[in-house]
């Protein structure tokens, strides 16, 4: 084999990633209208010329493309998120920041955005100052391609919007590894880009995109105390009972750990008056959530308390706790 030599990094061989044979491929479940694929598929191709080599789960480039970059239409906007690609040849893949939301038709200024991958053909990270180029090199995080090695290989990435960080792995059973960059707040989407200086016959298939549930029952009861909360809240309520070693929530508020625990969940009251000041709106539903997260914790404490004839005032307090609970 063949080693590249266009980049000054050590020679590596990559290693071949085996088959993944659960994760259901978006070119046959297209066929099937299923939400998960349609969710999976790209939905814009630059430039032009190159959309005949381009379809919903494919993109690649051929003879008279020199250069070709695919954005998916999955929008990555909270929570934990793992891609997976089915990478032929040289690209790099990863994801674009997101100047705002589109829908099937991608604008121009979609193109403008930066974006961050991994390049097959280098082993390292690629920052780009747009999505329609493979960017300035960084840290190398995998191995390079061999040259004359066409295997398709599966590529995964964990994207954690919430903490602006991304893993990456090759295949379903290899080690993660972090990739030193920090993703926007504001969300990202899948990208592939297709070097102009890359191999001919080149392409990106996105495989899967796939939102990580957080393991809320591994905690009793709570699933009913924060499941309407995002995916952010509830790791860090997850988190808190974990560490402080509370493993059913209906005594959370029976150990006077109430307020230690909304707070861990939701920010201090002292951030939600910051937040407050800084953005009305925001601060608002930090108080409704504060709120209804301390009523929660009350009913289910009382829920879980021996069965007895309650007073009149209790009658009512429950009451108005569920009704606060119910708006």
């Amino acid at each position: 084999m063949i080693r590249r030599t266009s980049v000054a990094l050590a020679a590596r061989t990559f290693r071949s990633i085996p088959s993944l044979h659960r994760l259901r491929s978006t070119a046959v479940a297209h066929d099937t209208h299923d939400d998960e694929a349609d969710a999976a598929g790209w939905c814009g191709v630059w430039p032009d010329n190159a959309r005949n080599q381009f379809s919903d789960a494919v993109v690649a480039k051929h003879a008279g493309v020199s250069a070709a970059a695919a954005l998916g239409r999955s929008v990555l906007d909270g929570g934990v998120h793992r891609l997976t690609y089915a990478v032929r040849g040289d690209a790099v893949v990863g994801v674009a920041a997101l100047p705002c939301a589109t829908g099937g038709h991608i604008p121009r200024r979609e193109w403008r955005t930066r974006a961050w991958g991994v390049g097959t053909a280098t082993g390292c990270v690629h920052h780009a100052s747009s999505a329609t180029e493979d960017g300035m090199l960084g840290v190398e995080v995998a191995p390079q391609r061999m040259e004359d090695d066409w295997t398709e290989r599966l590529l995964q990435l964990e994207i954690d919007v919430d903490e602006q960080k991304m893993a990456l792995r090759e295949g379903p059973d290899g080690a993660w590894t972090d990739v030193p960059l920090s993703l926007p707040r504001a969300g990202v989407r899948p990208w592939a880009m297709l070097p102009a200086d890359g191999a001919a016959d080149s392409s990106v298939r996105l495989v899967s995109c796939d939102a990580q549930p957080v393991a809320l029952h591994a905690v009793d009861g709570l699933e009913d105390l924060v499941g309407g909360l995002g995916a952010a809240a509830q790791r860090r309520a997850l988190r808190w009972c974990t560490e402080e070693g509370f493993f059913d929530a209906s005594i959370i508020a029976e150990m006077d750990a109430a307020d230690a625990f909304v707070g861990a969940t939701l920010g201090p009251s002292t951030a939600v008056s910051a937040a407050a000041t800084a953005a009305t709106a925001t601060g608002h539903q930090l108080q409704r959530d504060r709120l209804q997260l301390m009523a929660r914790l009350r009913l289910t404490q009382q829920a879980a308390a021996p069965a007895a004839m309650p007073s009149s005032g209790t009658v009512q307090s429950s009451s108005r706790a569920a009704a606060m609970f119910a708006h």
